[in-house]
């Protein structure tokens, strides 16, 4: 997969780099490679590796978890009286996942906010 992605890359880059405007080229190929990149962390398998699977088993067990639970460890965590590793991503995933009961889209959601901050960064600088 990292062969076909490097290709792509590549294959994208070339008739991009030949626009008269290298700043909406520049745009243009972050903003493709963005999505080709959460598109292939969406699309991945369970059996990658052990934190992929590790996140399935959380999402499901998200949709079965009741929100009582969860904003009650919330406000145990706010008041200093619980250790909970992360409060936020346990809310998020209890919303997506009451939202969008799709593990694919979660992953691609997840990729999109971490890669595209990768992808501004890379644009700024």
């Amino acid at each position: 997969m990292y062969l076909l992605l490097c290709i792509f890359a590549l294959a994208l880059y070339w008739p991009l780099n030949s626009y008269k405007n290298q700043d909406k080229a520049k745009r243009a190929y972050i903003y493709i490679m963005t999505f080709v990149l959460c598109l292939f962390s969406a699309i991945r398998h369970l059996g990658v590796g052990v934190d992929t699977y590790q996140y399935y088993l959380g999402f499901t067990s998200m949709e079965q978890t009741s929100w009582n639970y969860i904003l009650k460890n919330l406000i145990e965590y706010l008041k200093g009286d619980a250790y909970i590793s992360d409060p936020g991503f346990t809310l998020y995933t209890k919303l997506f996942a009451s939202i969008c009961n799709n593990f694919y889209i979660y992953n691609f959601i997840i990729a999109y906010v971490f890669i595209s901050a990768v992808g501004r960064i890379i644009y700024k600088s």
